[in-house]
């Protein structure tokens, strides 16, 4: 089962009729990469070191991308570490970032654009540890 690229809407109690293309719906959708990304991230489910007790105290799984030593979760990867700031700033330019607001972006309107950048960021992590992408 897949989706029909060439799909046809017809509206029986108005009596219109439109050709819906891949190209006309493509800008808006989530890839199901991006949305793997985007979802994985939302359940907590990526491979940071927060995720990763070890043994270890919270306080002590730091961030590998950065030199801070700050505790690498979630809010750190997405809203502090220096290793993505040119990522954050494609949020920003969305107009939906407040500084330090985690709920805001995490609900900001473009969420494709969310997923994309957390998807590169997935993907530059991978890159960094191991994990496919």
């Amino acid at each position: 089962m897949g989706i029909n690229l060439e799909s046809k809407c017809v509206g029986m109690s108005t009596g219109w009729e439109t050709q819906i293309t891949w190209r006309d719906i493509s800008p808006t959708l989530i890839t199901p990469a991006l949305f793997t990304s985007l979802i994985r991230f939302r359940l907590c489910c990526w491979a940071i070191e927060v995720n990763r007790p070890k043994g270890r105290a919270r306080a002590v799984r730091h961030c590998p991308m950065c030199e801070r030593e700050a505790t690498e979760d979630e809010y750190h990867v997405l809203m502090e570490c220096s290793a993505y700031g040119g990522l954050r700033q494609e949020i920003r330019q969305a107009g939906d970032f407040l500084e330090g607001n985690m709920a805001a972006v995490m609900s900001m309107c473009n969420q494709r654009r969310l997923a994309k950048v957390l998807h590169e960021i997935r993907r530059m992590r991978g890159t960094f540890s191991g994990e496919t992408v």
